[in-house]
């Protein structure tokens, strides 16, 4: 197993791939190269994990290589010349980001040179088939989540604070975070005094929407968090009611899954999130959240005033929301999807390529 995206570094593909290192680890040797620095060390992990793949196919102890993601498809070329059948996880923006250079890339090392493609959405399956990979080989395993990692709430809310709104994560266009303090937050805001958002993350919009929070309410009713540890992303998540992603549909940079979905409801909170995309598959309506249509402004406000209604019947539905993340997205699932897809292709049981 390759991996590029690995603790110590942060994100949702380090934990994937965290989770099936430790997860197939339990049931058949595994050999893990993984790197979970900067990207200044790349260059330097490329030549590490090819030298690891030549002394493995030396030594014939290399059944099934997996690849964490498109961009290591060059690492392949020596297994499949052994005749090593090689699969690789695809997450959506390294198949999508719009440089020249890295689409060539793909079309010499990735395109119809996996025995399979792993995809964490059926979003991200569409783009897989659309480049001519057959559906028998582009099965959708998503990402999964350890619920019992998150402390449940208690039975019953407290009746006396007001309604939590959470936003989480990256800091860019595609999460929507400005776009909601422009066209929904301050009118909805004004009509209910009692309510409050947080919005935790960092990135190249933090400016903007800092800016944009100081006017959609007055006081501390919208605060702007930053980058957040782990310890404290989870309190934020158990304090919430409710947790939006109003994501946006841009051009290249598609929302592949929505690991912070499943991260709320294993805290017991409910989502709304934008009908766009991998938060389709993250989000199941009725489930674990509801969906809106992006871009919406009445939509997301009718949406709001809904589940606010009632913030006890809210916290119902967040109770909820944790037993059927465990119950859909539970880590021993995800991992046992990998292992039969290993185990087909080390057995010849799927066709190559394209």
């Amino acid at each position: 197993m390759l991996s590029r995206k690995h603790p110590p570094s942060v994100g949702g593909m380090q934990q994937l791939s965290w989770r099936l290192v430790r997860g197939l680890s339990d049931c058949r040797p595994v050999t893990a190269v993984t790197w979970g620095g900067d990207a200044w060390g790349l260059p330097l992990f490329f030549a590490w994990a090819q030298l690891r793949l030549a002394w493995g196919l030396a030594l014939g102890r290399i059944a099934v290589l997996h690849l964490g993601d498109p961009a290591l498809a060059a690492l392949a070329w020596l297994p499949r010349l052994a005749g090593v059948p090689v699969f690789a996880t695809v997450h959506g923006l390294d198949i999508t980001h719009p440089s020249r250079w890295y689409q060539a890339y793909l079309d010499r090392f990735f395109w119809g040179r996996m025995q399979a493609y792993a995809c964490i959405s059926r979003h991200v399956q569409s783009l897989v088939l659309a480049r001519g990979v057959g559906a028998d080989i582009a099965p959708v395993i998503p990402v999964g989540i350890e619920v019992s990692d998150f402390p449940e709430r208690p039975s019953a809310r407290d009746a006396g604070r007001g309604l939590e709104l959470l936003c989480l994560g990256r800091l860019v266009e595609r999460k929507g975070v400005a776009w909601l303090l422009e066209a929904v937050a301050p009118a909805w805001l004004a009509r209910h005094p009692q309510a409050r958002l947080r919005i935790a993350g960092d990135g190249p919009e933090r400016t903007r929407i800092t800016a944009l929070a100081g006017s959609a309410a007055p006081g501390d009713r919208v605060q702007v968090l930053g980058a957040v540890d782990e310890a404290t992303k989870r309190a934020l998540m158990a304090g919430a009611d409710l947790v939006l992603m109003p994501n946006l549909s841009i051009v290249g940079d598609a929302e592949g899954f929505g690991l912070v979905c499943l991260e709320a409801g294993a805290s017991g909170a409910w989502v709304l999130a934008a009908d766009i995309e991998g938060l389709r598959d993250a989000v199941v309506e009725g489930e674990n959240g509801n969906r809106v249509a992006s871009g919406d402004a009445r939509a997301w406000s009718e949406a709001l005033d809904l589940l606010c209604a009632d913030p006890a019947a809210l916290h119902a539905r967040g109770a909820a929301a944790r037993d059927a993340v465990a119950g859909r997205f539970g880590w021993s699932a995800i991992v046992a999807h990998y292992a039969g897809l290993a185990d087909a292709l080390a057995q010849g049981k799927l066709a190559h390529g394209r």
